[in-house]
């Protein structure tokens, strides 16, 4: 899998404040490219025809990278990859000349097809706060290039959001624009009204505070409606969860500790023919995608019953309602594709405490789901017991794939954080189903 995020992994190396960006390499580069204060660093995601082939790293003194010095890290790094696109679109140029090619490239060509007949489709956004977040979510929801769908706000905190003066203000045009409330906290329960209202055959789910990159919608869309084999549909699709910038150390952290985004190749998973050769799969969720991107069939979803209202963040688990879904899916025979050119971007927290709250709650909820998992399927427990020494492993141990890619200047305590969380898991989960058959009760009441 590829790294998301250059890393120095120098002992010496001092932290550099990163700017996150991406080009076409199907146009004309940046010359120079401007990065602004207090950047001095550029995490570049290289592109051609929307599809990225791979990140690049560059250094920017002053904060500005010139054309030719972005071209020769680009070709270095990503040459081959780039060229092998070309040939596969039936463009036999230099990728540096590409842009003065008028032939229609197949990779588009295919995606116009299937976006002919694009099945209807549901964006639900559930938030709390953050309301101007909110708005630079969904204007650059409003902008995606489909044909019309609908979107549902799904307001989490309706006393306090300002989310329903949000959508009162904007124009949704030709789309359906639709807030609705869940007073009662909890992104599983605010999904689940969402997943309720969803008129669309593809719901699509994506956090408030996240921005859309401009073809993320239609290459969800796409990965949704492209048979994988045999003629068969994927029951989920996932994106890349890419940072809008890394201006401070534990933003940068959070990358180097894994990040969100799972690499630039599509992967296709499922019970049988797309596995992996780790003992730990299908359960070690995370590598299918995470929460704050992606889609599901609409009717499968709730066949499955949505997501569990004892996980997510707003209950004592804090996190695992998506790692759950992911493997009812698969378990039940469905699949799952992951489509590295749906890109959203995600505004890392800043701080070091909110940093390693991140991670404990990441913990929490990767133990309550599968505490979860395990009580629901008696038999899928006793592979988790005989997979317990690999995932030990890869979790804790310092060259494993999941560790190798953190620099010298990474916290060599957070183990701990994650320790912590995940000896909280079975506990939060527990007391998350309590509170959520309490609150089945009451609503039974009234």
């Amino acid at each position: 899998m590829d790294l998301p995020i250059p890393v120095d992994r120098r002992a010496d190396a001092p932290f550099v404040p990163t700017r996150v960006l991406s080009v076409e390499v199907t146009s004309a580069l940046p010359d120079p490219l401007v990065l602004g204060a207090p950047f001095g660093r550029a995490a570049v995601v290289v592109r051609a025809h929307s599809e990225p082939l791979g990140m690049v790293g560059i250094d920017a003194p002053g904060g500005l990278v010139t054309g030719t010095a972005l071209g020769s890290a680009i070709d270095a790094a990503l040459g081959d990859r780039i060229r092998a696109h070309l040939a596969a679109d039936g463009l036999a140029v230099d990728w540096r000349d590409a842009a003065e090619h008028e032939a229609s490239p197949r990779c588009l060509v295919a995606r116009a097809v299937v976006l002919r007949d694009s099945p209807s489709v549901s964006v639900v956004i559930p938030t709390i706060d953050r309301p101007e977040a909110l708005r630079r979510c969904l204007l650059a929801v409003l902008e995606q290039p489909l044909p019309a769908f609908e979107i549902v706000i799904v307001d989490n905190a309706p006393a306090a959001s300002g989310a329903r003066d949000v959508v009162a203000s904007l124009d949704p045009g030709d789309h359906v624009l639709r807030y609705e409330t869940e007073p009662v906290r909890g992104a599983s329960r605010a999904r689940n009204r969402g997943l309720r209202r969803a008129t669309g055959e593809i719901v699509v789910f994506l956090d408030g505070d996240a921005r859309p990159d401009a073809q993320w919608l239609p290459a969800l869309v796409t990965a949704m409606a492209t048979p994988i084999d045999g003629g068969r549909l994927p029951t989920c699709a996932t994106g890349a969860i890419l940072p809008d910038d890394l201006r401070t150390e534990p933003q940068a952290w959070l990358e180097e500790w894994g990040g969100f985004a799972k690499g630039f190749e599509r992967r296709v998973f499922d019970r049988s023919t797309h596995t992996t050769n780790s003992p730990l799969y299908p359960f070690a969720a995370g590598t299918f995608g995470s929460g704050a991107n992606m889609a599901f069939r609409t009717h499968e979803l709730r066949r499955l019953g949505g997501f569990d209202i004892a996980l997510g963040p707003g209950t004592p688990a804090r996190g695992g309602e998506d790692l759950a879904a992911f493997v009812e899916v698969i378990t039940s025979g469905g699949a799952i594709v992951y489509a590295p050119d749906a890109i959203v971007w995600h505004a890392h927290h800043e701080g070091e405490e909110r940093f390693r709250s991140t991670i404990r709650a990441y913990g929490t909820g990767l133990a309550a789901y599968i505490t979860r998992h395990a009580a629901r399927h008696p038999l899928d427990a006793v592979r988790m017991a005989f997979a317990m020494p690999a995932a030990a492993s890869y979790f804790f141990r310092s060259g494993s794939p999941r560790n190798i890619r953190r620099s010298a200047r990474f916290p060599p305590g957070l183990w701990k954080d994650e320790v912590a969380g995940l000896v909280a898991g079975p506990f939060a989960f527990a007391l998350g189903s309590i509170r959520a058959v309490r609150s089945g009760r009451s609503r039974g009441r009234r």
